[in-house]
């Protein structure tokens, strides 16, 4: 019986993710009298603009290495390699 395999990937290389920020503070600050009293008071508006982009790249099998306690049989060729889509 022939041992099943897993393939080894390396998740570090399989992609990125850019994320940009732009911020926009305004600060305003009031005051005054109501009569003999005093008054104040401060209002401020944030604004946050993000950018994001992500890329991912597929990935070159490099090894196959054995999965302790699977019992599945499968039998690699390389002569006839899978295809197909991968739907998830």
């Amino acid at each position: 019986m022939e041992k099943p395999i897993a393939g080894v990937l390396k998740p570090q290389q399989s992609g990125s993710v850019l994320e940009r920020s732009y911020a926009v503070f305004l600060q305003g600050e009031f005051g005054g009298h109501v009569g003999n009293m005093p008054w104040s008071a401060s209002a401020g508006l944030r604004e946050v603009f993000t950018r994001l982009k992500a890329e991912g790249i597929t990935q070159q099998l490099l090894a196959l290495a054995p999965i302790p306690g699977d019992n599945t049989n499968l039998t690699p060729n390389p002569e006839r390699p899978v295809a197909g889509e991968c739907h998830q």
